[in-house]
């Protein structure tokens, strides 16, 4: 256990004292809340983006010279190669061999049979296909933190209901069980962003601190964010 572990643990805690705190009807809701942002994002992410690249045409080439996606291609010989003499398993070695992190492999595969038509080269696909996955994860995470807000001050305007003396009996610990509902969300929102930091900023400090976590890939490879980003739509 390093200090990931112990951060993850922290925010869990957090959100179990908030449920017990609040009680079941007000952590039920809040948990329900986090859902509904999530689907609710899940939904309209793609058309944020959309929205985004329509009013700021150049934000993509600009992520693309951050996210560097063709500079993780192994050869010169292969990144400058068509794009259209690689089959999908060519492809998947590739990926293997260059260790994307989630989700940007998995994207970079799925989305080979549909992305080609504005591209020439190996390279030019990995920078569109990474940096449109980039502004998707913004997209999602800001549509959820935007939909949570709201969905917060709805609860808080109704919140008297959970003062009536017949709620007043609910259990503590139930709140809390809801309430580590909303510490896992938290804590998956958190590394939704992870992987665009270690393509951004690939630090071998922070690398290293993710492979020394023992809840670290759990939240990483079954994120409940990143798991369904797409690339282009």
């Amino acid at each position: 256990m390093n200090i990931v572990d112990i951060i993850i643990l922290m925010v869990m805690s957090i959100g179990i004292v908030f449920g017990m705190y609040n009680g079941l009807i007000l952590s039920a809701l809040h948990a329900a809340s986090f859902f509904l942002s999530w689907l609710t994002s899940l939904i309209l992410y793609p058309k944020l983006t959309e929205i985004v690249l329509e009013k700021f045409p150049s934000l993509l080439n600009m992520i693309t010279l951050y996210t560097e996606g063709s500079a993780q291609i192994p050869t010169i010989e292969e990144k400058i190669a068509n794009i259209r003499t690689f089959t999908p398993e060519m492809l998947e070695k590739i990926v293997e061999k260059v260790q994307l992190p989630i989700p940007f492999n998995r994207i970079i595969i799925a989305d080979f049979s549909q992305s080609l038509e504005n591209v020439q080269t190996l390279g030019e696909y990995f920078d569109s296909t990474m940096a449109i996955a980039v502004i998707n994860i913004f997209s999602f995470v800001i549509l959820f933190l935007l939909a949570k807000v709201i969905f917060t001050v709805i609860i808080s305007i109704g919140k008297t209901v959970a003062n009536l003396p017949v709620l007043k009996k609910c259990d503590s610990l139930a709140g809390g069980a809801f309430g580590i509902v909303r510490g896992i969300f938290m804590v998956y929102l958190v590394f939704a962003l992870v992987p665009i930091l270690l393509v951004l900023a690939p630090i071998d400090l922070i690398k290293e601190f993710l492979d020394g976590s023992k809840l670290a890939d759990f939240f990483l490879n079954t994120n409940i964010f990143t798991s369904f980003v797409k690339g282009w739509f």
